[in-house]
């Protein structure tokens, strides 16, 4: 199973790219089902993690 969601996913949980471990991507291209409404909060969420995973 997480053979098959990482070759779903362009970032692990973590935000890294897969195969560069060094570059995290926060930007809403990266979410694989679109949000119904607005996805301005569910960006907003990606965003607060990301800087949290920066800080750390």
């Amino acid at each position: 199973m997480q053979d098959r969601r990482r070759r779903l996913s362009d970032v692990d949980s973590e935000l890294h790219l897969h195969g560069i471990q060094v570059l995290r991507v926060a930007d809403g291209s990266i979410m694989r089902s679109i949000v119904t409404g607005s996805p301005s909060p569910t960006v907003y969420g990606l965003a607060e993690r990301a800087a949290e995973l920066t800080a750390s």
